[in-house]
């Protein structure tokens, strides 16, 4: 490319490599689903067994969370204010020690969840998906200076990203 300005070889260079995005499952955002602009999200409901307690909250904030901060969505607090609706339900939670301390401390975790998923469109009743299983696992440490709590959040956190990455690529 002899002759062309330093500027004008980024541009080719960006120009050539644009193609190669469209087929290789890049995307440049998240696909807003055609006239909605706002979801409600209930607390999901709590299907586990043996029944874990408050679980479903604190995993609806975090999905909530996620969508806020990642989704071109506004969440609204009733269902008939919304665009959609995402349903959620618990149905599977598990934690299983894999590391106990000398007093017998719970230090490193397993924890699994698996949640059915359903997106409704409000005015229409149209489902987009329904009974959509998404199941994740993490490990959790807790550090020092932290403690169980904190470290389940942070597993919840990651596990509410999966939802959303779910959401996304559901409606394709």
């Amino acid at each position: 490319m002899a002759g062309l300005s330093p500027l004008r070889c980024l541009v080719w260079a960006a120009a050539a490599l644009v193609p190669c995005t469209g087929g290789c499952g890049y995307r440049t955002g998240f696909d807003r689903l055609p006239g909605v602009r706002t979801l409600a999200v209930p607390v999901f409901e709590n299907r586990t067994e043996p029944y874990r307690r408050e679980v479903e909250v604190d995993l609806t904030v975090a999905v909530v969370r996620e969508l806020q901060a990642r989704t071109p969505y506004s969440v609204v607090d009733r269902p008939e204010e919304a665009d959609a609706v995402l349903l959620g339900e618990l149905v599977g939670f598990t934690e299983t020690p894999l590391v106990v301390d000398r007093s017998d401390r719970v230090v490193e975790t397993s924890l699994g969840l698996t949640v059915r998923l359903t997106l409704v469109e409000v005015a229409t009743g149209r489902t987009y998906f329904e009974g959509r299983v998404v199941s994740d696992a993490e490990t959790v440490r807790v550090s020092r200076g932290e403690n169980l709590d904190l470290a389940r959040r942070e597993a919840l956190r990651e596990i509410a990203e999966r939802v959303v990455f779910e959401l996304e690529m559901g409606w394709e």
